[in-house]
């Protein structure tokens, strides 16, 4: 998504030339540039945990959203555990890891997220299905 964005600003030509580095470097993120645009619609946003939900939601995740999920659930978040958790058992962002689930699932119960009890015995029967198929 964000590589298309930039390649959009360039084709249309709305960056000024000089702010087509800026732009690149923000956008793949392989710069510790903090760019200053002039143009507001330029500078890209910044990352919130709502954010995050939200492109999860849409199915969008960036790495950056993954990232800052993984943060705060390393911080113990509970709301960012249990959407590890979901992201890990519907492979939104992530590769899909039904074991990964279930330890965030019961991570969050431990954190005292309601109906995370019950999610991580869905995903333990999921396991012990697959288990049993093989």
């Amino acid at each position: 998504m964000a590589s298309i964005s930039f390649l959009i600003f360039c084709q249309s030509g709305e960056a000024a030339a000089g702010e087509l580095e800026e732009i690149y470097a923000a956008v793949i993120g392989k710069s510790d540039i903090v760019p200053t645009y002039k143009n507001p619609f330029l500078k890209p946003p910044e990352r919130t945990f709502l954010s995050a939900v939200k492109a999860v939601k849409s199915g969008l995740v960036s790495a950056e959203d993954i990232a800052l999920v993984t943060a705060l659930a390393d911080e113990k978040n509970p709301e960012a555990v249990e959407l590890l958790a979901w992201m890990n058992a519907t492979g939104t962002g992530v590769e899909q890891n039904f074991y990964n689930a279930w330890f965030l699932y019961t991570e969050a119960d431990d954190l005292g997220v309601k109906e995370a009890k019950r999610n991580a015995a869905v995903i333990y029967n999921l396991i012990t299905f697959q288990r049993n198929k093989k």
